[in-house]
């Protein structure tokens, strides 16, 4: 997981449970500034959708994620030049 706010940081990795990805849930825990933050969500074939406990979004409730998931291949890639 890596925040993309301020400062450029070294992304914070966590550890999910191979029996829990193969039923298709995403657990894992991290620190970030020595504050613990979890995130448990589900892994499907078009999204990965989940709350992170310890970050928070506008309004004060937990951070909630819901990514489409694109494969590679459809992405456009714009020329370089």
């Amino acid at each position: 997981m890596q925040a993309a706010e301020g400062e450029w940081s070294e992304p914070s990795v966590g550890k999910s449970s191979a029996n829990d990805l193969v039923r298709g849930k995403l657990v894992f825990s991290i620190l970030d500034g020595g504050k613990p933050i979890s995130f448990r969500g589900t892994i499907s074939e078009k999204m990965i959708e989940g709350r992170f406990d310890g970050l928070y979004g506008f309004k004060g409730e937990p951070l909630v994620v819901r990514l489409k998931r694109v494969p590679a291949s459809s992405k456009a890639v714009p020329d370089c030049r």
